[in-house]
């Protein structure tokens, strides 16, 4: 269990500038993991798991009635396929499809780091992620992800679904400390 973490929350609740030096909660945090669950949804389009968590996450921010009528009509989560006819509310969720779809198509034909940034300035989270509570860290977290893909493509990782694994295998060990947000000295 990670003891620092409602210290961190209350700083972060009463907008106070931290550095948790030695943190390793960084996989942990809810914006790498909604991160994460996009970038398998890019890589696995069949995994309606990640698909959905990346509907439903801070990226899209689609609601839960919305995602159960477009249930209710196309019968699964697919960026491949989106049904040809959905009422108007429903836009939100057919865009996000075809962002996961094109994002899928070119993710081998780019940098890992070009895919990570085109996923966020898509969704718009470099806004949504610093408007809420500790959104300074939560926005320095993602970016160190894009960090992470370059120096995994310097370190000769070459394809997309190596890092997402190489993600993944990090997450599970719990091994990273968060992205500093702090010049030295503050």
């Amino acid at each position: 269990e990670d003891v620092t973490r409602p210290y961190v929350d209350a700083l972060e609740a009463r907008g106070i500038n931290h550095l948790l030096v030695g943190g390793r909660a960084f996989h942990n945090r809810e914006e790498i993991e909604t991160l994460r669950a996009a970038l398998m949804a890019i890589e696995w389009p069949d995994d309606q798991l990640s698909v959905f968590a990346t509907l439903r996450g801070a990226l899209c921010g689609i609601g839960d009635e919305e995602l159960l009528e477009y249930h209710h009509l196309g019968g699964r989560f697919h960026p491949f396929r989106i049904p040809g006819t959905l009422p108007p509310h429903l836009s939100p969720i057919r865009e996000a499809l075809a962002l996961l779809a094109s994002l899928h198509k070119q993710r081998n034909r780019r940098a890992v780091a070009e895919t990570i940034s085109a996923l966020l300035d898509e969704t718009r989270a470099h806004v949504g992620l610093v408007l809420r509570p500790g959104g300074e860290q939560a926005l320095a977290n993602v970016l160190h992800v894009a960090e992470l893909a370059r120096q995994y493509e310097l370190d000769g990782g070459m394809s997309f679904r190596g890092f997402v694994e190489t993600l993944r295998a990090e997450a599970s060990r719990g091994s990273a400390a968060e992205a500093p947000i702090l010049e030295e000295g503050s």
